[in-house]
């Protein structure tokens, strides 16, 4: 079993580890101060129907916490879970017009554009310091 070393971690990896344990809580938070407005929120940036239950929010902020605790392990199925999530995101953020919110300013892209950057900004990132999880 690893043990964790912030010391060699890298610090971007804290970085993006943080946000998604901070986005976990605001999630578990907003479930029960804003039901119906942070699932329809969490449906579309996930290219999903606004009807979907508040089940959907609780396990994409236990995929988030799961995301953060591999990254923090520096595990390797950490790396390729969040690689994974972060390219579908992506996907997902192009499919919905994410890049047309440079260019018009339309308010309803803007969450596809947020998600499309730092989506983006996490793959190479964690492609640029994939050789930290491949160490014993």
């Amino acid at each position: 079993m690893k043990t964790i070393n912030l010391k060699n971690m890298p610090i971007g990896v804290l970085l993006i580890a943080s946000f998604y344990v901070f986005g976990a809580m605001v999630l578990l938070v907003s479930v029960f101060t804003d039901p119906v407005g942070v699932r329809e929120t969490i449906a579309r940036a996930h290219g999903l129907s606004p009807i979907i239950g508040v089940e959907f929010v609780l396990a994409v902020a236990a995929l988030a916490l799961t995301l953060a605790y591999g990254l923090i392990r520096l595990s390797r199925w950490g790396l390729v879970l969040t690689l994974v999530y972060s390219l579908y995101l992506c996907a997902v953020s192009l499919s919905m017009g994410g890049l047309s919110f440079a260019w018009t300013g339309q308010s309803e892209t803007q969450i596809y554009f947020g998600n499309l950057l730092w989506s983006a900004l996490v793959v190479v990132y964690l492609f640029l310091v994939r050789q930290r999880f491949f160490r014993a």
